[in-house]
């Protein structure tokens, strides 16, 4: 089968894939030979010298070439098989074992030559244990050749996947693509410039290095290009949306603004004051706006929000405002009412549960313009919902909705106006990856008079005096949220969940005669409603929940928090937790984290010791990308991480930067791409980024 392309050939198409082998591969996002070969490894062993069994010591990694003299198959009880071979050189003997892996009894035949890589132990004798292992004398095997004597790559793995297997498959991607390498997609003088290797060498060498330096030299001019692309398309698509007439110039009631302003019970903050200044700019504009306000936890992004509104309503166009959960929508519906009551401004909430008729009569009143302003969720996106004369989307938590979703909320409308909300602080160079086409506006103030969480990390033997104090402070008319990462009871995670957490904290003894609820990701809407009406009106003390309150929940009384297994949360959603208690100015707020135990307990503290010690959501957002990357810090599922094989948002920070400053460099050149030179650069671009087409068509 021949393409022009060969990294567009489907992976299954590779000899020694087949249609078994491909489903695994596209478990780990490997469909095509191109994929296969940016699916890079995450380190390195180097084999290229063989240590003799004679000169092999405990506790250390080595690689052995050595003849098979005997193979034994050790049954152990509860069925475990365990294989023995005893090896030997010119220099002496060793054993090497692999536990329970029964069927290499049948793999390792006494007589070959084999090639085994591993640490070495003492147990009763020098023995290698579970080494990774090359038959060398079965030039059919596959992946063969390509451990001996050689710096080796190791690669992230799924079921059905092993090392041998994968480096056979890379290897003979390696070689068709070197049938028909094309020309290098980076201009040349960039190439020469940064003194990078070509892209054919640079692929082979990330694989297959001769020494580990020169593979890191090979990824880095490999993540150059990736970020350099996926930059080139954001800043294309940005400044095509400046240009003039691509949005709708809006000119609101200043006037207007002012009388909701002098309403509200507190004063702007400076920082609230210049991002509603840049905003209500953007609107009066005739270039589509598109801008991304982010602020920390409690920074006031809700009112900025309801302004920008307010000022598209009083230019007579309408508004929308689309969050990703139900919970934060009815919040939104609630915080805009209360901004925006004084204006009359006719609004209404949608979510996927909205009764058959009441949804027909809000879907009509939008379509006829009766309604100015409407809150929802993914039911806005729905084909009954038409605006009669939209002029500004703003879409709350961004990272959780597709770019498609996006697109398809904008094109309900006459070129309206963006703004994209983000309470959960992003560090510059994930904002860069991922909001690049977007103008940043950054609130850095938190309002006066909100007190500060006292942060704290509690042993879990002293549960019941904490539950002691969370009482006395249940009894004083506060309230209070237990946390944890599970529903329900799991076989495979020994962890408490937060029914069987719920039973329990209720029959506390330092609990009698208070009330708590139990609200998780499966209650129904009815019961959810219940629960928050009942924390609202001070019915319900406390409430046991999931991560389900991360966002939306705004109480004032609530003062106190407990997180159990606060190790399996990230930094940045503990501290988005944590701002949901000290809401209104009185009590000292209380977060406590129960402190984790076990092995890891003490790499974890560390972790936790963060928030302890740190309150500013952008320095705990630079800490959590370092530790756990972009796609969990965001939430793993999130459609809003661009796919980056290569480049590492954590800490590519620099390469990011260049690559983005060459990309303004060419657009500055060519803001339009017609020059023949930089029209293959963008077909480039949209080869790898196809989105690219249906982004440029909705600009």
């Amino acid at each position: 089968m021949s393409v022009v392309d060969p990294t567009a050939l489907e992976v299954r198409f590779l000899k020694g894939t087949g249609p078994r082998r491909a489903a695994l591969l596209a478990k780990m996002g490997i469909r095509t030979v191109g994929d296969l070969l940016l699916h890079l490894p995450t380190g390195y062993v180097d084999r290229s010298a063989i240590t003799p069994l004679g000169e092999i010591r405990p506790e250390t990694l080595v690689t052995a070439s050595a003849r098979v003299l005997r193979v034994d198959l050790r049954r152990i009880r509860g069925g475990r098989g365990d294989v023995i071979a005893l090896l030997e050189d010119d220099s002496g003997r060793a054993r090497a074992v692999w536990y329970n892996q029964p069927y290499l009894a049948k793999a390792i035949r006494p007589g070959s030559r084999i090639l085994a890589s591993g640490p070495v132990r003492m147990w009763r004798g020098l023995q290698l244990s579970n080494p990774e292992f090359e038959i060398l004398d079965d030039d059919a095997a596959e992946g063969s050749g390509l451990v001996a004597g050689r710096i080796v790559p190791i690669y992230p793995l799924t079921a059905g996947i092993s090392q041998k297997i994968l480096r056979g498959l890379v290897d003979r991607a390696l070689a068709l693509v070197a049938d028909a390498p094309g020309p290098d997609p980076l201009p040349a003088d960039l190439v020469v410039r940064f003194g990078f290797m070509d892209r054919a060498t640079a692929v082979r060498t990330v694989h297959f290095p001769a020494v580990v330096e020169d593979a890191e030299r090979a990824r880095r001019r490999l993540a150059f290009e990736e970020f350099f692309f996926y930059q080139l398309l954001l800043l294309r698509l940005r400044a095509v949306r400046r240009e003039p007439g691509t949005g709708k110039a809006l000119a609101g009631d200043a006037s207007a603004i002012d009388r909701i302003r002098a309403t509200l019970p507190f004063h702007l903050t400076g920082a609230q004051e210049r991002a509603c200044e840049a905003i209500l700019q953007d609107l009066a504009s005739d270039s589509a706006a598109m801008r991304l306000l982010q602020g920390d936890v409690g920074s006031g992004k809700t009112v900025v929000a309801a302004l920008a509104c307010a000022w598209t309503i009083t230019a007579g166009a309408q508004a929308c405002v689309m969050a990703p959960t139900e919970v934060l929508a009815m919040q939104h519906a609630r915080s805009f009412a209360r901004i925006l009551d004084s204006a009359g401004v006719r609004s209404a909430l949608l979510l996927g549960r909205t009764p058959v008729q009441e949804r027909r009569r809000i879907a009509a009143s939008i379509e006829s313009g009766t309604c100015d302003l409407v809150i929802g969720t993914h039911a806005l996106l729905e084909p009954d919902v038409r605006f009669r004369n939209l002029g500004l989307v703003v879409v709350d938590e961004q990272h959780r909705f597709g770019v498609e979703q996006r697109l398809r909320l904008r094109e309900k409308g006459p070129r309206p106006h963006t703004l994209v909300l983000s309470a959960t602080p992003i560090p510059r160079t994930l904002a860069l990856a991922l909001y690049g086409d977007l103008d940043l506006t950054t609130i850095d103030e938190v309002p006066p008079g909100r007190a500060k969480v006292r942060t704290m990390l509690v042993e879990r033997g002293r549960w019941d005096d904490l539950l002691a104090f969370v009482s006395e402070r249940l009894r004083n008319g506060q309230q209070a949220f237990f946390v944890y990462p599970l529903v329900k009871e799991s076989e495979k995670i020994a962890l408490r969940d937060a029914t069987r957490a719920h039973a329990e904290i209720a029959a506390h003894a330092a609990m009698r005669g208070l009330r708590v609820g139990l609200l998780h990701g499966r209650t129904d809407a009815a019961e959810r409603d219940h629960l928050m009406n009942a924390m609202r009106d001070g019915s319900l003390h406390a409430l046991v929940a999931t991560t389900v309150i991360e966002v939306g929940i705004d109480l004032p009384r609530a003062t106190v928090m407990v997180v159990e297994h606060a190790e399996r949360f990230g930094l940045s959603q503990l501290h988005q937790l944590r701002g949901r208690i000290g809401r209104a100015p009185g009590e000292v707020p209380y977060f406590f984290m129960i402190s984790p135990e076990g092995e890891s307990s003490h790499l974890a503290r560390e972790r936790l010791a963060v928030l302890v010690r740190e309150s500013n959501g952008f320095r705990i957002a630079e800490e959590d990308l370092r530790l756990r990357g972009p796609g969990e810090l965001l939430g793993t599922q999130q459609a809003g991480v661009p796919r980056l094989p290569v480049g590492d948002l954590a800490h590519d920070g620099a390469i990011l930067r260049e690559a983005r400053a060459e990309a303004e460099a060419i657009l500055r050149r060519d803001p339009t791409m017609r020059d023949p030179a930089a029209d293959r650069l963008w077909a480039a671009v949209l080869r790898r980024h196809p989105e690219g087409t249906r982004l440029f068509g909705a600009a």
